[in-house]
């Protein structure tokens, strides 16, 4: 597995890569995810994120996150995940967590769509929550 973090939002440094790799290999290890893992996680604002939504998902609205699939063989998965801190700011604020809370959620929603959970029904995104929790305080 290997993980790169690009920053290409204005005040934001990001200094938990050691954390994130070593919960994400928890995460895969659990979920019996057999493949190679090759991933991007870009921060973003919320108005390029936006933007992405509606290129490449025909979504009009904010969201704190995209999964891209980029390339999977047999062996790997090549993947990126955008994530807007803007959007990670506001949701810790309502859901009264912290931020680095959230963030941490959001890096493991992305993840989690990758091994195959999907959050398009009321069951599925109580499953997914409970994943989230879960791997969040493993």
């Amino acid at each position: 597995m290997s993980i790169e973090f690009i920053v290409d939002v204005g005040g934001f440094t990001f200094e938990s890569k050691d954390l994130y790799q070593t919960k994400a290999q928890t995460l895969l290890g659990l979920e019996h995810f057999n493949k190679d893992l090759i991933l991007q996680v870009i921060f973003l604002d919320d108005e390029t994120l936006l933007l992405m939504n509606k290129e490449f998902l025909n979504h009009d609205y904010y969201t704190d996150i995209i999964t891209f699939p980029i390339e999977e063989s047999e062996d790997t998965l090549e993947a990126e995940l955008y994530i807007s801190i803007d959007r990670v700011r506001d949701n810790a604020q309502k859901e009264d967590d912290s931020f680095s809370n959230e963030l941490l959620r959001v890096f493991l929603h992305g993840i989690l769509h990758l091994v195959g959970y999907k959050d398009d029904t009321a069951q599925a995104k109580k499953i997914m929550r409970e994943k989230e929790s879960f791997y969040m305080s493993y």
